[in-house]
């Protein structure tokens, strides 16, 4: 990266003597705003998609949780009932 070394090195042709490099930085400004806009739509696509994950692991947790406590009283009514019959 030197000046006036022949070598377009800054995107507006300041390093080089006038009109030896386009000014190409409108062109690349752009090209970076599109990368930029993709990327975020990524990430919010990526962040929405974790978020319904995360929804949908919480009602999961919820539904089994629920069948483990009726499992569980269920057995606390077998029991139960194991030691009427065994008094029996």
């Amino acid at each position: 990266m030197f000046v006036n070394d022949g070598v377009c090195d800054c995107c507006d042709g300041s390093d080089e003597p006038a009109e030896v490099c386009p000014n190409t930085c409108k062109e690349l400004k752009r090209a970076f705003d599109q990368q930029e806009k993709e990327w975020k739509e990524r990430l919010d696509k990526g962040i929405k998609s974790k978020n319904e994950l995360i929804k949908k692991a919480a009602e999961l947790r919820d539904v089994h949780k629920r069948q483990l406590e009726n499992g569980r009283l269920e057995i606390a009514a077998a029991e139960n009932q194991l030691t009427v019959l065994k008094g029996k």
